[in-house]
C-alpha cells in the first residue's frame, strides 16, 4: 500500500487476526470558505494484483448570521410599556446545522420556535441558506425613563456555532408645554387687562426625551395664530416647537373677572401634554342714579305744584363701571 511516496506492508486479515487496516492521516488542511469535495484513493499489490478503492467526503465551512430588530414598542412613554423585539438567524455557511437554535440576550429571555414548525423541509436542520425568527418582549422600569434609552446585545448558537452580535436602542420619548402670562398691548394706557386688550401669547413645546417626535402640533382653540413654527415635521431631543398667537378681551372675560385657555402639544409618539393659563382681568364695579324733577300734569292750569296735580317722576341707574351688574 502507498501513502503519497512512502509504501508499507499491509498484512492479509487471518482468523486469528482480522485487524489488519491501516488509518492514514494527511492534513492539517488549510480549510476554504465553502463546500468543498475531497477524494482518496488507495491502491496495493497482493500476487502482483494491483487493487485500487477509492473514497469521497465533503467538508463544508460554518457561519450564522445574526440580526436584532425592534419590531414595535419604540420610542417607550412610560413605566410596563413593552419594547418587542425581533432576532434573524441565517445559516450563512455551507454545513447543514442541526437544531435547537439559542439566543441570549443581555436583558431578556428570547423565545425560538422548533426548526421542524418553521422550515419548510420540516426537519430539524438549519440548512444553509434557511433562517428562523425568535422573539422577545421588555417591559419598561423606572430606571430606563431616568436612563432616556434602553440597549441590549444578543448573539445566536446553533450546533456550536455561534453569530456576530448585535445590539438595539430604544429611546424615550417625552414632551412638555409651556404657556406663560400673555403679552398685553394695553390699548387703552390702563396698565392692567381690560376690555378690548389684544393680548399675546407664546406656547412652547419642548422634546425633552431622548427620540426624535414627529408631526407635532401647538394649539389653543382661543388664540387666532399670528406666528412660530407649529406644525413641525420633526422635533429633535431638546428642540422646540411654538405657536403665537393673539386673543382680544371680550365683555364676557371683563364680567368674569378671568381669561381662562389652555395650550396643548401632541404628537405621533406622545400622549397630548397641556399648560393652562388664567390671566385676570381688571373688573371696576360702580352705578350711578338720576333722578331729576318732576313732570307735572298739572291740571289746574296753575303752572305751579298744587293739590291735586299728578307728578311723574323717572330716576336712572346707570352702570359707571365695566363689569355687566344683575339684578
Amino acid at each position: 500500500v502507498a501513502i503519497g511516496a512512502a509504501p508499507f506492508v499491509l498484512p492479509v486479515a487471518s482468523a486469528a487476526n482480522n485487524q489488519h487496516y491501516a488509518t492514514c492521516t494527511i492534513g492539517p488542511v488549510v480549510t476554504v470558505n465553502g463546500s468543498h469535495t475531497n477524494t482518496a484513493t488507495a491502491s496495493g499489490t497482493y500476487v502482483a494484483t494491483i487493487y485500487t478503492d477509492t473514497s469521497t467526503a465533503t467538508y463544508a465551512t460554518t457561519d450564522l448570521t445574526f440580526a436584532k430588530s425592534i419590531s414595535s414598542g419604540n420610542p417607550y412613554t412610560t413605566v410596563g410599556g413593552a419594547v418587542n423585539y425581533s432576532y434573524l438567524v441565517t445559516n450563512s455557511g455551507f454545513a447543514p446545522l442541526v437544531g435547537p437554535v439559542t439566543v441570549a440576550d443581555d436583558k431578556v429571555a428570547v423565545t425560538c420556535p422548533p426548526l421542524t414548525t418553521v422550515i419548510p423541509d420540516g426537519d430539524n436542520y438549519l440548512d444553509p441558506g434557511e433562517s428562523i425568527t425568535c422573539t422577545a418582549s421588555y417591559t419598561i422600569v423606572a430606571g430606563d425613563i431616568a436612563a432616556g434609552s434602553v440597549t441590549n446585545t444578543a448573539s445566536a448558537t446553533v450546533e456550536g456555532v455561534t453569530s456576530n452580535s448585535d445590539s438595539e436602542t430604544a429611546n424615550y420619548a417625552a414632551m412638555t408645554v409651556d404657556k406663560p402670562a400673555p403679552a398685553n398691548a394695553d390699548g387703552d394706557g390702563s396698565g392692567t387687562v381690560t376690555l378690548g386688550d389684544v393680548l399675546t401669547y407664546t406656547i412652547t413645546a419642548t422634546n425633552t426625551g431622548t427620540a426624535t417626535l414627529n408631526n407635532v402640533v401647538v394649539s389653543d382653540p382661543l388664540l387666532t395664530p399670528t406666528g412660530g413654527t407649529t406644525p413641525c415635521l420633526t422635533v429633535a431631543p431638546g428642540a422646540t416647537c411654538t405657536l403665537i398667537g393673539t386673543y382680544t378681551v371680550v365683555q364676557a372675560d371683563v364680567d368674569a373677572g378671568v381669561i381662562n385657555n389652555t395650550g396643548t402639544a401632541d404628537s405621533d409618539e406622545t400622549l397630548p401634554v397641556t399648560d393652562p393659563e388664567s390671566t385676570p382681568v381688571a373688573q371696576a364695579f360702580s352705578l350711578g342714579v338720576d333722578k331729576p324733577a318732576p313732570a307735572n300734569a298739572d291740571g289746574d292750569g296753575s303752572g305751579t305744584v298744587t293739590l291735586g296735580d299728578v307728578l311723574t317722576s323717572t330716576s336712572t341707574a346707570t352702570n359707571t363701571g365695566t363689569a355687566t351688574r344683575n339684578n
